[in-house]
């Protein structure tokens, strides 16, 4: 089962949120298997940022139907943003 970031910080192996992934990204401390958006956002400086950092990693960035992404989430607002990540080593 995946751990939500809520209940491990940057540690759980599922991140939520625009801030955490983007910075789950920027810190490049493990390994990110795959963002996953959600369909239809708006423009968002942000979202541009996060799929430009998943680019240079080469990570996936997959783009899904909203209530895919909801359905997958372990908090309530994941804000239209995951990632599936490895977790970080003690």
């Amino acid at each position: 089962m995946l751990c939500a970031a809520v209940s491990k910080g940057l540690g759980g192996q599922q991140v939520e949120g625009r801030q955490a992934v983007r910075e789950l990204l920027r810190a490049r401390r493990r390994r990110v298997d795959e963002v996953w958006l959600a369909e239809g956002m708006d423009d968002a400086a942000i979202l541009a940022e996060i799929s430009d950092l998943a680019r240079e990693s080469r990570v996936p960035v997959r783009t899904v139907p909203r209530t895919r992404l909801d359905g997958a989430a372990h908090t309530d607002a994941p804000q239209g943003v995951l990632a599936r990540a490895a977790p970080l080593k003690d």
